[in-house]
């Protein structure tokens, strides 16, 4: 789980008229189509007495999946009803905070909807037509890049990112590293990644980062990175390795119990409100 602050400077309604919207249209009318998924939100629960948030789950479809096999038997295909497709679901909760501030918190399913796709359905479910009214920003430790501001000789840069999730705001620039990715959009790739680093007789020059570093916290804190790392020192040592998305706020949840594979929605929706119990002092709720 991870939460997101929810920036609603040029929406031009809240959030929760977003979900009301939802909550009221089929199944059907909650659909968006993306490039190559649709999304919509399959599963809604308004606040209640009880609860003071909304509780979701979004539905990603995509038009491909895997196979089925067992210890005996071949992989084969696995057979859908007529109109279905493969699907994968991610919970959702949005609360908010005594000061008005809206969070979101996200279950991290890999093969599911990102913060980003998340971010673009709700900005455009109204038909408005500006786009990205709402801006998700993942919510770091206070301390999250105390070590890379206090850095000052750099001997490596590498960091892996999700294409699908690449943003004009992180592509465009004059850093080297933002041309370097953007010349890599064209090969349609899901991922990329670049490293860049010092050989040992010449790493007393180091790199040059420092030009880079608020790029470096942004990227950390989209939903477009997959990685990043920079090994660096303060100048007086050694230089180490640094992970730059461990200042992430982030739950973890084991669960060992699950119906034919999949979490359930009682799971999830359960751990985010576990998760939300526990981010209470940040939340403000």
């Amino acid at each position: 789980m991870h939460l997101f602050a929810v920036d609603e400077r040029l929406a031009k309604v809240p959030l929760e008229s977003v979900l009301e919207s939802v909550s009221s249209a089929s199944l059907e009318d909650r659909l968006r189509t993306f490039s190559d998924y649709e999304l919509r939100i399959d599963k809604i629960e308004p606040p209640s007495d009880e609860k003071a948030f909304w509780l979701m789950d979004f539905g990603k479809f995509r038009w491909d999946g895997p196979g089925q096999g067992g210890r005996t038997t071949h992989i084969k295909d696995i057979t859908l009803t007529d109109g279905h497709s493969f699907a994968e679901d991610t919970a959702a909760l949005f609360v908010r905070g005594q000061d008005g501030r809206g969070w979101l918190l996200i279950q991290h399913n890999h093969n599911g909807a990102r913060a980003s796709a998340i971010e673009k359905y709700l900005s455009i479910y109204l038909n408005d037509s500006q786009s990205c009214i709402y801006e998700l920003s993942v919510k770091m430790r206070e301390d999250a890049f105390a070590r890379l501001e206090q850095a000052k000789h750099f001997t490596k840069v590498k960091v892996k990112v999700a294409t699908a999730s690449l943003t004009p705001e992180l592509l465009e620039g004059n850093l080297s590293i933002q041309s370097a990715l953007a010349a890599s959009m064209p090969l349609h790739g899901d991922y990329i990644t670049i490293e860049v680093s010092t050989r040992k007789r010449k790493a007393e020059n180091g790199l040059s980062v420092l030009p880079m570093i608020g790029w470096l916290k942004k990227l950390a804190q989209s939903d477009a990175i997959e990685s990043a790392e920079v090994k660096a020192s303060d100048g007086n040592h050694r230089p180490e390795p640094i992970d730059l998305l461990e200042g992430k706020l982030s739950k973890t949840f084991n669960i060992t119990e699950k119906s034919r594979g999949r979490i359930t929605q009682a799971q999830r929706w359960n751990m985010l409100e576990q998760a939300l119990a526990d981010w209470q002092s940040v939340i403000k709720s």
